[in-house]
């Protein structure tokens, strides 16, 4: 038996719907006396090029009986109208096994949603860099992080 599986007593993953079953088991086998804390939506996985197998999240709390599951409802980070969008467009996965909408923080106010459509010499960053500009010669101030 490999000692890793007992070096750990806690783990805690982050973006676990985006793990392949590979990487899933990698936890599972670690995890053999540890507490395990995974973090993630099933409605987030987006790596289907890696294979992504958010069926695990979904399937946790029965393959690990006694496990607690905390829920976030209401979105603290975006603006209401890309909630509203984000809620829209997941509600089109008919293979979402529990349908639930994300609550938007009202406090958050509407924001600027907006789309645009360039030529293939013109990089994402361009553009990024040409919107953030201009919003700074209109007067926004710019984030500090």
């Amino acid at each position: 038996m490999a000692n890793e599986r007992h070096e750990f007593a806690h783990i805690l993953v982050d973006e676990y719907q985006d793990l392949n079953r590979a990487e899933q088991g990698v936890i599972d086998l670690l995890g053999g006396n540890a507490d395990i804390c995974i973090v993630g939506d099933d409605d987030q996985s987006i790596y289907s090029f890696k294979h992504a197998h958010p069926e695990g999240i979904r399937d946790w709390l029965i393959l690990n009986a006694g496990a607690d599951d905390r829920t976030l409802e209401e979105c603290r980070r975006c603006p209401t109208s890309v909630v509203e969008m984000a809620n829209h467009l997941i509600a089109q996965n008919v293979n979402r096994p529990v349908p639930r909408a994300l609550l938007a923080r009202p406090e958050n106010g509407p924001g600027d949603v907006g789309s645009c459509s360039t030529r293939p010499s013109i990089t994402k960053s361009q553009v990024l860099f040409t919107l953030v500009e201009g919003l700074i010669a209109g007067g926004h101030t710019p984030v500090k992080f």
